[in-house]
């Protein structure tokens, strides 16, 4: 299990601007008063992401994707669009694992109490993760690997919103490609892996 460490990332009069939490660094370059910056409301995000599985790690990897946390914040603080909040940032390294990302994001919610989860990165987590949300009415992002038409079913998964094409808008697209160039016929080559993206590629109806 990976130890937390908080630690106040800048100060401004007293007032903690930004944490770092897991290693995770989330800057905030702002000129606001000393009450604005202490009145702020803080946005809990939890994420669940790969940090060593070498199935996914290349894809979805914390190495690889954390440096967009700060990115992000820094534009949306450009464009004024969260002002009036601050941001804290708690990972768990589920790494793709259905049981881990299960009891990882029932910590993320009753422990640490967020707000929304970025995550897991996988569909078979995803689906799991995204019953969990739904019962506890967490918001819940997913992104990476995650191509399973069944989180589309607003009713069973109402606060899952998915970030990436599933597999039957990819069915769709290729099927407007047969169509555009009159094709008749096509072989489906693909190959068994721990991701499972052919898997729900091939049981989408």
């Amino acid at each position: 299990m990976v130890g937390r460490v908080i630690i106040p990332l800048k100060s401004v009069d007293g007032c903690p601007v930004g944490v770092i939490l897991l290693d995770v660094i989330v800057p905030s370059n702002t000129r606001s008063s000393k009450w604005s910056l202490c009145l702020r409301k803080t946005i809990k995000v939890g994420m669940l992401i790969v940090k060593s599985s070498p199935d996914f790690v290349r894809e979805t990897g914390y190495e690889r994707a954390a440096g967009a946390i700060p990115l992000a914040v820094d534009a949306m603080r450009r464009d004024h669009l969260v002002d009036d909040y601050n941001f804290s940032f708690y990972v768990k390294f589920s790494e793709c694992n259905e049981r881990l990302s299960a009891g990882s994001a029932v910590s993320l919610i009753r422990d640490d109490k967020v707000d929304v989860i970025f995550g897991p990165t996988c569909s078979t987590p995803a689906i799991t993760v995204g019953t969990i949300a739904a019962y506890y009415n967490t918001p819940i992002y997913l992104w990476g690997l995650v191509t399973s038409h069944q989180l589309a079913d607003s009713v069973k998964f109402p606060t899952a919103t998915r970030m990436s094409a599933d597999s039957a808008d990819l069915a769709e697209a290729f099927l407007a490609f047969m169509k555009h160039h009159n094709y008749d016929q096509f072989a489906f080559v693909y190959m068994i892996t721990a991701q499972e993206k052919c898997k729900y590629i091939e049981s989408t109806s």
